[in-house]
């Protein structure tokens, strides 16, 4: 299939430990990798990102050392998020052999060109996870989304945007004073808003790779008839490079990962109006 780049193997599941999988956005299939293989010592952490308290609608990259640190990465954020603080805090701790890095497109892209120049990252990272991508959104997206639900920003402590469900999903949102507010995706300001397409970034606007092109191993929700109403989510995995596939066969074997092998017409099923978005950016 075009637009997904170079295409290994595919599969559809979810990560074994059903606390990983139900933390997740979907599957689990990143951060339960990531436990699998800083548990066996193949990694000693992860590039990964993580809520900016500090600004709600704003992610931030960390460089994860724990179960509890990757655990806390598993929720998707629906925000401009960045991978450069991590990768600086990785490259200057000697303890760090062995890193992984996730991130969506546009990250691992930055990525693979300051590899090509820092000797001490390239000597470190020794995989890529990819979050496949259709777009993203400014901060003032979200802002904007809350006001229209009678919520402050300068009110708001934290921001989940996948915060319980799968199928749909919901997320949530908690204020200073304690309280929380749920929302259910399908029904949202925050759906509207991010359908509209408004408050892309511009690099979104330029941008034309969906599937983490090079990354080497992708993953996004499989949003399928079949798993629809599901609550315990399920994730497509896409590997780009043989390095990527033994890995994902390595993590089966071990039983961290639960996968069925699938084809790459699912992706097509699951993201095609993200699929065609990044095609219609690719065709300006």
């Amino acid at each position: 299939m075009k637009d997904i780049g170079i295409i290994d193997r595919v599969w559809i599941g979810y990560a074994t430990d059903q606390k990983v999988r139900l933390n997740a956005a979907s599957g689990g299939i990143i951060t339960g990798s990531l436990i699998g293989l800083l548990e066996n010592g193949s990694i000693d952490g992860a590039v990964v990102n993580i809520p900016d308290l500090d600004f709600p609608p704003r992610g931030k990259s960390i460089l994860a050392k724990t179960k509890g640190e990757l655990m806390h990465s598993a929720k998707s954020i629906y925000c401009v998020t960045e991978i450069g603080r991590g990768l600086t805090i990785a490259k200057y701790d000697d303890s760090i052999k062995k890193l992984a890095v996730v991130g969506l497109p546009c990250h691992i892209s930055d990525l693979r060109k300051i590899l090509k120049k820092d000797a001490v990252l390239r000597s470190k990272v020794s995989i890529c996870f990819g979050l496949m991508c259709g777009h993203n959104v400014l901060p003032s997206a979200t802002i904007e989304a809350l006001s229209q639900s009678g919520i402050d920003i300068k009110d708001v402590q934290e921001i989940c945007y996948r915060s319980h469900g799968w199928y749909p999903f919901s997320y949530s949102v908690k204020m200073k004073d304690g309280s929380a507010r749920d929302f259910v995706w399908p029904n949202s300001t925050m759906k509207v808003i991010w359908d509209s397409l408004k408050y892309q970034p511009q690099r979104c606007i330029e941008c034309f790779d969906f599937a983490a092109e090079e990354a080497d191993i992708a993953c996004c929700d499989a949003w399928l008839d079949e798993y629809r109403g599901n609550m315990e989510g399920y994730s497509i995995v896409l590997t780009h490079n043989e390095k990527g596939t033994s890995l994902v066969e390595h993590l089966i074997e071990k039983e961290i990962l639960t996968l069925n092998l699938s084809d790459v017409s699912c992706i097509e099923r699951s993201q095609y109006t993200q699929i065609s978005h990044k095609r219609g950016n690719k065709n300006e």
